[in-house]
């Protein structure tokens, strides 16, 4: 069994992200046969998201924050209404915090997905998007 994730780290993170804009998070089975829960919320549900996120992570369920703005009814391309950040996933790569820091453009946050994995999120301004 899982551990509850840190969730002052994972409100910081959403506030991060969404301020207080709404968001869509999506819970989903990470393993083989496990069901996907296909839940959405948005950031304005905020102590239903923080029990439900902790219920999940400790099942094994994959949390997942859309980044970029949506119509709230899933994290597809079509679902995007506004890109608010260019990110770039490294869960499949080798890639340390000191690596993504020493990138030509020094991301504005690094987040640690999974133990020696990362996530890099830079934010776009109305006028580069």
């Amino acid at each position: 069994m899982k551990s509850a994730p840190n969730m002052p780290d994972v409100t910081r993170f959403i506030r991060f992200v969404c301020g207080d804009v709404p968001a869509t998070i999506q819970l989903f089975g990470q393993k083989k046969g496990q069901q996907d829960q296909g839940e959405h919320f948005t950031t304005s549900e905020s102590k239903k998201i923080r029990k439900r996120i902790e219920q999940a992570s400790v099942d094994g369920l994959g949390v997942a924050l859309m980044i970029n703005k949506g119509r709230g009814t899933g994290r597809k391309k079509s679902d995007v209404s506004r890109i608010r950040f260019l990110f770039i996933d490294c869960d499949g790569e080798k890639y340390s915090k000191e690596k993504l820091r020493g990138l030509p453009i020094t991301p504005h946050a690094i987040v640690k997905s999974s133990p020696g994995r990362y996530h890099a999120y830079w934010v776009l301004t109305p006028d580069e998007n």
